[in-house]
């Protein structure tokens, strides 16, 4: 809703564009709880959970190379896909954007486990480990 209320008050479709990031985030939610109810008998609640998590994935990844970061904004030799301005080293930006995207796809790993077990995705020390990784990850 702060989103909408900074859209109205300044008419920045960025905005818009950033609730529709929290949006996205929303439904990967809804999905996991119908995924652990109807994984068994379904495909289509596995194959709709994947693609929730698919789109939320790059459109938050893509929100915080370019948004947040301001990466992507410079094609310089040497800078190429960072941003003009360097308060780090470049091989830095480099290694936060990778190991960003990593941690973004920890979402991936109990579907390795045993896709048709939901305990795994409801684990306690699952949680834990995503819980931490996105800690660091929001570092």
């Amino acid at each position: 809703m702060q989103c909408f209320r900074r859209y109205r008050d300044t008419k920045l479709p960025a905005n818009l564009k950033n609730a529709g990031k929290y949006f996205t985030s929303m439904t990967v939610q809804a999905g996991a709880i119908i995924f652990a109810l109807y994984a068994k008998d379904s495909d289509v609640a596995f194959y709709g959970f994947v693609a929730i998590n698919i789109i939320s994935t790059i459109y938050s990844y893509y929100w915080d190379l370019y948004m947040d970061w301001g990466l992507l904004r410079c094609m310089d030799p040497g800078k190429k896909f960072l941003r003009n301005k360097m308060l780090y080293p470049v091989w830095f930006y480099y290694f936060a954007a990778i190991t960003n995207l990593m941690m973004r796809l920890m979402w991936i790993i109990p579907l390795f486990n045993n896709r048709y077990s939901p305990l795994f995705v409801l684990s306690q020390t699952n949680l834990f480990v995503l819980s931490v990784v996105e800690g660091i990850r929001r570092a």
